[in-house]
Parts: C-alpha cells; sequence; structure tokens
C-alpha cells in the first residue's frame, strides 16, 4: 500500500450523512498534524518601514489546520481490534486519526458522532454510506443434544424469541416440552435474543442449562458450536455445512467499514482496499461422514436378495440416499464375498458368505471403506478373506482391519475430502485370540494396546483425524462393558479424534474421556435379526467436521424390515432409539465419562 496519497493532509474531510442512534462510551481525543509556519512569514519587527514594500512581502493568512479524520467505531472486541489497525494504517500514511469514537446502535438517542464521522467501523453502518465487508459471523439455533428437532423455519425462529410459540410439539416433538429462549454472550451479540433472562457466559454454561432446562434453545456462532448441542438447519439451509447460500438477512452479522457516499474517491479506494486486507476468509464447507452398523452378506440377507430376482442394490433401496448425500460413509462388513464359495444351507448358519455382486449394493448406497476387524471375515478361512479383499478392491471399495498378514491388517484407510484427511483403523477385539493375522498369517488386526498406540502415532503422520473402529463388547446390550471402555481410553490416550465400535447388535451408549467423543455402538444396519426390536433398529452416525475438529454428531434412527432392508425411522419412531442410547448414556453430553 502506498505511504502517501489519497486525501491531501491539507484537506479537510467533510462528514455526510443521516445521524445514527447510538451514544458514546469512549473519549475522543485528537490527534493532531501541527503546520508550522516558516519564520520568513512571521509578522514585521516593530520599528521596521513597511511603506512602499510590495505587497507580496506582507504575511499571508496561515493555512487551515487540517482536522483530524474521525472515526466512528461500534463496540466489541472484533471492531476495537480491527480499529487498531486500522487507526495505525492510516496513520501510516500520513493521516491524523482522532482516537476512534466507540458508540452501540441500540441506544435511542441520537450522537452527532457517526453523523460527523469520516469513517465507520461497526455492524449497522449508517444508511446511504458506502459500505465495504470486513467479516461475516453466522449464527445456528442450537437446542439439547438429546430434543428431537432437526430443521426449523427463520420465521418461526422470529416467533420462539419472541414467545409466540411456547412448545417443542408445534414442530413435531412426540411429547410436550417448553420452549425456553435463552442468550449466550457473544461479540457480536446474536441477530435474536430472549425478551428477557440471565446471558449465559459461554457454551459451557449453556450445555449445563440444558440438563436442566431441555426445551431450551440459543443462537451460537458457528465457529462455537461442539458436539455437546444439537444445531438446527434454518429453511432447508445447513450452516456447518455451508453447502449453500445462508439463509438471506436473518442469522448473519457482518461487520463492515463505511464511509460517507460523497467521501473523496481516493480515500473511498484506500477504506476499500483496507477491507479487503483483513477480510476474513469463509470457512470452508464442513465435511460429513455416514457411519452405518453391522452390514452382514449373507445366510437370509443372501436368501432375499435371491428370492426378488438378484438385485443387490435391494437391501439399500430406502436408505441410498442419505447414505449417498455424506461426503465419506463408512460400514462394517460381517462376512465373505466370494464367487467361489457356496453358501451354507442352514439358514441359521454363523458363517456368512454372499456373491461378490453384493459390491453392487455397497456401490449403489455410496459406501467407500469398510472394517474387515470382525470374528466373521475368517469365516471361510484364508481363501474367503483374500476373495472378499480381491473383490472389495475391484469394486473401488476401501478396507481396512483384516488383511493377508498383520502389516495389512494394521494398515488404516485414508480418505481426503476437501483438503482434510481421515484415517480409519479397524481392530478385532472378539476373535482375535482364534482369527487375529501373524506375521505370515491372515487375519484380523488385532485389538492389541501396543498395536492401537504404534498405530495411530503412525496414522497421524500422514492423517489430519485419526478415528480406530473397534470390533468390541458384548452382545445384546446397551451397555459398554469395562474392557471396551478400557480399550477405548488407551485409544484417546494414544490421539484418536473420536472413537467407534460394533459388534453387540444392538445400540449403545455415548462416552466422552478427555474431550474425546466415543460411540460404542450403532447396532445393526442390514441383517437378518428380526426377533427383536433391537436387534432389527440400529442408528446411523453423521459426524460434522469443520477442518479437522468434530462438531456435531447427528442420528438418524432406522428398523430392518423382511430381513434385508434398512429404512429411516419417523421421530415418533426414532425417538425409543434415542432414548435406549440416553439410557446407557446418563453422563452424555455434558459429562466426561459413561456416569452410574
Amino acid at each position: 500500500m502506498a505511504t502517501k496519497g489519497g486525501v491531501e493532509l491539507g484537506s479537510p474531510m467533510v462528514a455526510r450523512g443521516k445521524p445514527r442512534v447510538a451514544f458514546c462510551i469512549g473519549l475522543t481525543c485528537a490527534v493532531l498534524l501541527v503546520c508550522w509556519g516558516s519564520a520568513a512569514c512571521g509578522p514585521a519587527r516593530t520599528g521596521e518601514p513597511t511603506a512602499g514594500l510590495p505587497l507580496a512581502v506582507f504575511p499571508q493568512p496561515p493555512a487551515p489546520t487540517p482536522r483530524p479524520l474521525r472515526v466512528a467505531c461500534e463496540g466489541g472486541r472484533e471492531p476495537a481490534r480491527i480499529a487498531q489497525r486500522l487507526v495505525a494504517e492510516l496513520s501510516g500514511m500520513g493521516h491524523a486519526v482522532e482516537n476512534p469514537c466507540a458508540v452501540a446502535s441500540a441506544d435511542p438517542r441520537p450522537l452527532p458522532e457517526i453523523e460527523h464521522a469520516d469513517l465507520y467501523l461497526g455492524y449497522h453502518p449508517p444508511a446511504g454510506w458506502t459500505t465495504f465487508p470486513v467479516s461475516v459471523t453466522h449464527f445456528v439455533p442450537v437446542v439439547s443434544f438429546w430434543l428431537p428437532i432437526t430443521d426449523i423455519r427463520y420465521a418461526d425462529l422470529q416467533r420462539i424469541f419472541g414467545g409466540e410459540i411456547t412448545d417443542w410439539s408445534a414442530f413435531g416433538c412426540p411429547w410436550e416440552e417448553p420452549i425456553v429462549p435463552l442468550a449466550v454472550a457473544h461479540d457480536p451479540p446474536a441477530p435474536l435474543l430472549p425478551v428477557s433472562g440471565t446471558v449465559l457466559p459461554d457454551v459451557d454454561a449453556l450445555v449445563a442449562t440444558f440438563r436442566d432446562v431441555p426445551g431450551g434453545i440459543a443462537l451460537l456462532a458457528a465457529s462455537a458450536v461442539d458436539v455437546r448441542v444439537r444445531a438446527l438447519r434454518v429453511d432447508g439451509h445447513d450452516a456447518l455445512l455451508a453447502r449453500e447460500s445462508p439463509v438471506k438477512g436473518s442469522l448473519t452479522r457482518t461487520l463492515s467499514l463505511a464511509v460517507p457516499r460523497d467521501a473523496p474517491p481516493e480515500f473511498r479506494e484506500r477504506v476499500a482496499a483496507f477491507a479487503r486486507k483483513y477480510r476474513a476468509s469463509p470457512p470452508e464447507p464442513g465435511i460429513e461422514i455416514a457411519i452405518v452398523g453391522d452390514v452382514v452378506p449373507g445366510r437370509m440377507v443372501e436368501r432375499s436378495i435371491r428370492a426378488y430376482g438378484g438385485d443387490y442394490t435391494r437391501p439399500f433401496a430406502y436408505v441410498a440416499d442419505t447414505l449417498r448425500s455424506a461426503d465419506l460413509t463408512i460400514a462394517n462388513l460381517e462376512g465373505v464375498l466370494s464367487d467361489e464359495i457356496p453358501p451354507p444351507e442352514d439358514p441359521t448358519t454363523f458363517f456368512f458368505v454372499a456373491s461378490g455382486r453384493f459390491c453392487e449394493g455397497l456401490r449403489y448406497a455410496g459406501i467407500d471403506g469398510v472394517s474387515l476387524a470382525n470374528n466373521h471375515s475368517m469365516n471361510f478361512g484364508a481363501a474367503g478373506l483374500a476373495d472378499t479383499l480381491a473383490l472389495l478392491d475391484q469394486a473401488g471399495i476401501a478396507h481396512f482391519g483384516a488383511g493377508m498378514e498383520l502389516a495389512e491388517a494394521r494398515r488404516p484407510a485414508f480418505f481426503t475430502v476437501r483438503g482434510v484427511t481421515f484415517a480409519f483403523l479397524g481392530y478385532d477385539a472378539v476373535s482375535h485370540e482364534l482369527y487375529g493375522a501373524g506375521e505370515q498369517r491372515p487375519g484380523t488386526a488385532p485389538a492389541d494396546p501396543t498395536f492401537i498406540v504404534e498405530d495411530i502415532a503412525r496414522a497421524r503422520e500422514q492423517a489430519d483425524v485419526v478415528i480406530p473402529y473397534f470390533h468390541w463388547g458384548w452382545e445384546y446390550t446397551a451397555e459398554p462393558s469395562p474392557w471396551q471402555r478400557e480399550l477405548a481410553h488407551r485409544a484417546v490416550e494414544a490421539g484418536a479424534d473420536v472413537v467407534l465400535g460394533n459388534h453387540p447388535h444392538w445400540v449403545q451408549a455415548f462416552e466422552r474421556y478427555q474431550g474425546v467423543p466415543i460411540l460404542y455402538s450403532p447396532g445393526n444396519f442390514v441383517f437378518d435379526q428380526m426377533w427383536s426390536l433391537e436387534t432389527r433398529r440400529g442408528v446411523i452416525w453423521r459426524l460434522v467436521f469443520r477442518g479437522k475438529h468434530l462438531v456435531q454428531i447427528r442420528l438418524q434412527a432406522v428398523q430392518i424390515e423382511d430381513y434385508h432392508q434398512p429404512r429411516l425411522l419417523p421421530p415418533s419412531e426414532a425417538e425409543e432409539v434415542y432414548r435406549m442410547i440416553r439410557a446407557a448414556s446418563p453422563g452424555w453430553p455434558e459429562e466426561e465419562g459413561v456416569q452410574r
């Protein structure tokens, strides 16, 4: 940027425009550039003759002292930070600048600080001024993690914060739950605030309040949202994924510089250049990873597919769209794929195998990778595992957690989405003593704590996010076993960013350990265990990342029909699944650990 130019130092800036509704909360002290007159231009000494001298030798009127630039700055940490840089930069160009006068647009008294300003910095630029955006803060409505609401209209948000809508049953909540608008301190303030009530100091206080006020709702800056709350979509827009344009004129606050429209062009351009220089980059779109439970290619699943004409996309007919909408989808493939091994005749067998065409269904559903670290990948020995690996490779589906020798079994699968690299590691904690891989032996990756620590550290060298996926636990219970929790904690201590698991065939608890989420089991997804609701029902975990940070865990409940087809459950039925998880997770999300 040029060191001088634009508005001449000797030309005063004249402020124009309509007065703002504001009040002054700071003092102004002028920093003036003083023009010193030359000694030759001073008055004649007493007694010196003046008659007959040319007119030019008489003293001229002194040049007017240039008025310092006046800056009106709205209160808040971010405007103050930008104002400090602005004053330093303008001063470096040779402008005299008064200390910014702090104003707040909420006061009803009009003051001249904005009317007579040359420059405005804040969230409410004067009408008719030329504005230059510096940063945009997107706000998101958030509710308790357990409140079964996912979407809302902006018009309804206005009515909620205005006190017109008072119960969540109006939005499909299966029970009556009073709505309680809440406020969280933020700079800038949220665009919608309750008409009364205490302002909570931070997100921690909000999460604690949700425990006692389960119907609470507040607006948080998107950057402040984390896994402990549920962020709502507004008019179909997901601010955390940011795949569409924000809802117009609603949940944003834009920090802008503004100058009067008749400000000198050179000065206006300097302000525009400053705004461009310090303009915050918009956040990258979020990344969504869908995790599904046990997909069992065999037994009645395979028989049902063949009975319906051999359409291997059929198991995923009702869920493919939602899985494909994620950026990345991972499943636990619990069985063997082979065109050489015939399926057993016994419909109750525990040896699972399906045609290699099952990959058609996986691809149709948008499944990008599968864990093979389970107690059925070796049902048909080395030949069955080799066929499975080859067929997955041919289909372009990544795999992890099993291999033809130990190094391959321990090797992570890497996925890069919008510049963020995810590493998935699979570990068998159920059958590793029987099926665990060795130096020259095919099998699953054993859930050995030493391997876990080494593998996470090695994966971290290439990945931004490391996710171990365990096959563990006791079957047919929602509560994780002590040894599940011990393994999960070891993984967190080794540096895992989130820990996942499966095998129990039921949904299981959630836990936070050292701030890291642990999701113990999503239950079944494609399986023939039709003999109980618990084994027919499961969840899709939808993990939302902003960069490498996990900011949301969203749940979609499913129920298996006709031995092989999961369908998405409506809220009234899904709530039974969520209650099962919640009952096993009394400390989630506000406390560390699984509390008992």
